[in-house]
Formats: structure tokens, sequence, C-alpha cells
């Protein structure tokens, strides 16, 4: 399991967390969109996403990305990778909303 995250072009970042997150678009203030996670018709969190650029997004706000999405390092890697479909991700952030007080 990877401790550390992946450095990932701004636009393979856009693209993953727009085609695998159910969301819907908040806003677009300032450089980036901020959508809406859903989760069974249900507003779970937000997250920014970067402009769809060919340079590389920083690890600390890849960092913040993941943190978005409630994912680990490793499973942050994974989705953005290909590694985990949007069935995936959603069925990992159903059992953390469950587990979490």
């Amino acid at each position: 399991m990877e401790s550390r995250i992946t450095r990932f072009t701004e636009a393979n970042i856009n693209r993953k967390v727009k085609s695998k997150v159910t969301s819907r678009k908040l806003s677009k203030r300032g450089p980036h969109e901020t959508l809406c996670i859903i989760l069974n018709g249900k507003t779970v969190g937000k997250v920014k996403v970067p402009n769809p650029h060919s340079r590389l997004f920083s690890e600390n706000k890849s960092k913040r990305v993941a943190e978005a999405l409630s994912l680990t390092f490793a499973e942050y890697n994974d989705l953005i990778k290909c590694n985990m479909t949007g069935e995936k991700y959603f069925q990992i952030l159903e059992e953390k909303l469950q587990s979490s007080p």
C-alpha cells in the first residue's frame, strides 16, 4: 500500500474526478470549479478540482483533493490511475460515512 501521494497532471485529476464522482457543479468562482459529492441523492461533501492544465499538480494540493474525497493516499492514487471505478469509490465513501460518529 502506498504511503505517499503520486503527482498527476492537473488535466488527469480534473478528468478522473469529474468522470468518477457523481457530482454537481457548485460554483466556478475563482480559478477552479467546486463540485458537490452526491451519494444516494444527498450532498456529502465538496471538492475543488484543478483546471485541465498539463502541468503536475503539487503534492500538497493533491493531498487536499484526497482529503476532500475522503480517500487515503493509496485510494486517491488508485482513483486517478483508473484502478478504482466510480462505483468502488462510492462503496468506500459509504463505508467511511457509516463508520464515522
